[in-house]
C-alpha cells in the first residue's frame, strides 16, 4: 500500500485535476474547481468541498475516505507500507539510498527475485521517476510549502491531521 503524505495528495490532486482525463468529480465540480484562480484555492477547494452524492465519496476520492482506509490497513501483515517519499530517489527530493531500501524491502515482500540484484534494484530505481504517467505532476517531496498559507494548514489539520499523524507524517 503507498501511502504519501496528504499535505502533497492534496497538491498534486489539485494539479490533476484539471486535466480532461481526471475523476472523482461531478461535472459541475470540475467546472467549479477550472474556475478557481490558482493552485492555492484549488487546494483549499479540496479540503473545504461539500461533495455531491455522486462525486469523489462515489467514486473513492474523498481524501478523508482513503486516508482512513490507509489507516485501517497500515498494520495489517499481509499489507506491505511503501511510502512515496521512499520510492522517488534524489529527483523527487528524497535519497537515492531510501529508494533501493524501499524497492528491497518491496521484492522481499512479494519474494521477487530481484530483492537479491543489485543492478537490477538500480534500474528499477531509475526507471519509477518521470512524467511518462498521465498521474505525474511533479513527484516533488514537500511540495505542499509552496502551496499552504496559514488558513490551508488549519483547514487541513481539520480535516486531515488525525489521519496524516496516524500515517506517520
Amino acid at each position: 500500500m503507498l501511502v504519501r503524505d496528504l499535505r502533497d495528495v492534496c497538491v498534486s490532486y489539485a494539479s490533476w485535476a484539471h486535466k480532461p482525463f481526471s475523476g472523482g468529480m461531478t461535472q459541475n465540480d470540475k467546472e467549479k474547481f477550472c474556475a478557481l484562480p490558482n493552485i492555492q484555492e484549488k487546494v483549499n477547494w479540496i479540503l473545504n468541498h461539500e461533495y455531491e452524492d455522486d462525486g469523489p465519496k462515489k467514486w473513492g476520492f474523498h481524501l478523508a475516505n482513503q486516508a482512513e482506509l490507509a489507516c485501517r490497513f497500515m498494520n495489517n501483515k499481509n499489507v506491505k507500507l511503501v511510502r512515496f517519499e521512499n520510492l522517488v530517489g534524489s529527483r523527487g527530493g528524497g535519497s537515492d539510498q531510501a529508494q533501493l531500501n524501499e524497492l528491497r524491502k518491496i521484492a522481499k515482500f512479494i519474494n521477487a527475485p530481484i530483492k537479491n540484484d543489485e543492478q537490477k534494484l538500480k534500474e528499477l530505481a531509475f526507471s519509477l521517476f518521470g512524467n511518462s504517467s498521465a498521474t505525474f505532476s511533479k513527484g516533488q517531496i514537500g511540495n505542499w510549502k509552496n502551496c499552504f498559507d496559514d488558513e490551508t494548514t488549519k483547514l487541513f489539520n481539520e480535516e486531515l491531521g488525525v489521519y496524516q499523524d496516524k500515517l506517520g507524517y
